[in-house]
């Protein structure tokens, strides 16, 4: 599990097996994009074109690139396993005075036979060159046809052919190695591998990712220096981009956290000012109606310390004044002007004094009237009603002015 990790971390599980394959002094780039699955691997997609840079748009970033190189510039030999050990003896006993400063080696060894491929080194910095300026993110260079040898034994067959050479092979051994002629027009052929359907001109690319996952057989070459320094950078730069990646995903997922939280506790601190100022206003109000309050009881207590004894002066006064063929049923002091009605100020007559009862004798109303008026501090009686109510009495009701000053 933790193997699967790294391995996803560090490649990823999508694989493009890319060759670059010339036939008839004409150079085909064949594609395939393979994605590795639960240990298996499953070929998606398979592309062919001479034109490179509309295979680059097809290449997911970060995802390796395994490059196969199969063209004139490529040269292999086969030989018989087992006579020699030495790497460098076994090139230079193909290929003799070959100078090491000059070309590039890759020889790959199974139980039956060896393959030995060279190349000039100018020809593989131009190719890498090429596909660096088109951001290719190259994985691992292959020499010729060698790993083709990690699927010959799931093939039932003694001639396989690839994109540009026909391959012979005895007891699953590889023996001979023969190219298609000029006049030959390339027909594509179709193999079974383990449930796999692969064309002829997607086996190779296919080989070499198969091989590099599966790590069966491995090649001596040497630009072993150059293999790693291209796996290393692949492998940085795809660190570099899942953790800058996944940065900016904590950052917005912080960010956003952030942002709920804030607008949480904005809301309620909107809600709380609000309710604050809400507050604040009742209690201005609250403050004010207590203001008003207090003024109106200050006022009242003062009206009422001062009336109070003025008025019981002023009715005693009335009442000394009263005959005894006079009864008084009611009196008024300082009667309302308007009925009392909600949220209406009370109004009042002031120095108003009302005074109802009954009479038995016309005379003695009529001298206590001018009596009354006769007072320092009444500025005049006003008679406002005066009604016989039988042969013995009458009814009256007066208004008097009084002079406060």
């Amino acid at each position: 599990m933790l193997q699967s990790l790294l391995n996803f971390i560090n490649e990823g599980n999508l694989y493009y097996g890319l060759e670059i394959v010339e036939h008839n002094t004409k150079i085909t780039f064949h594609l395939s994009e393979i994605k590795r699955k639960r240990g298996e691997l499953l070929i998606r997609k398979t592309f062919s074109d001479s034109n490179l840079i509309k295979l680059v748009e097809i290449i997911k970033k970060n995802s390796p690139v395994i490059l196969t190189l199969n063209t004139s510039d490529i040269v292999t030999k086969i030989t018989p396993s087992g006579r020699l050990q030495n790497t460098e003896v076994i090139v230079h006993d193909q290929f003799p005075n070959l100078d090491f400063s000059s070309f590039y080696y890759s020889l790959f060894q199974n139980n039956g036979s060896t393959l030995v491929s060279i190349v000039k080194k100018d020809k593989i910095s131009a190719y890498l060159d090429e596909l660096s300026s088109l951001k290719i993110n190259l994985f691992k260079i292959v020499l010729g046809v060698s790993e083709i040898q990690v699927i010959v034994p799931y093939l039932n067959t003694e001639t396989l052919h690839i994109s540009n050479c026909e391959l012979f092979l005895e007891n699953q051994v590889l023996k001979k190695i023969t190219s298609f002629g000029s006049e030959r027009i390339l027909e594509q052929s179709k193999y079974e591998i383990n449930n796999l359907t692969i064309g002829s001109n997607f086996i190779l690319g296919f080989s070499s990712v198969l091989n590099y996952i599966s790590k069966d057989y491995k090649a001596e070459s040497n630009f072993d220096d150059k293999q790693s320094f291209l796996m290393t950078e692949f492998k940085s730069n795809r660190m570099f981009d899942l953790l800058l990646k996944t940065s900016l995903v904590c950052i917005l997922v912080v960010l956003l956290f952030n942002f709920f939280v804030f607008s949480h506790y904005f809301e309620e601190n909107n809600a709380l000012k609000t309710m604050a100022s809400f507050n604040t206003d009742n209690k201005k109000v609250l403050i004010e109606l207590k203001e008003k309050v207090a003024n109106g009881e200050e006022r009242v207590e003062t009206m009422l310390s001062t009336s109070n004894s003025k008025s019981s002066f002023f009715l005693d006064q009335i009442a000394l004044t009263i005959p005894n063929s006079m009864s008084l049923s009611e009196i008024k002091y300082q009667p309302l002007s308007k009925p009392v009605r909600d949220s209406k100020a009370i109004e009042i007559n002031k120095n108003i004094i009302i005074i109802s009862g009954n009479s038995k004798n016309s005379k003695d109303f009529s001298k206590w009237i001018q009596l009354i008026e006769s007072l320092e501090w009444i500025k005049q009686a006003q008679i406002l009603e005066y009604d016989y109510e039988n042969n013995y009495s009458s009814i009256f009701s007066i208004k008097i002015d009084m002079d406060e000053n």
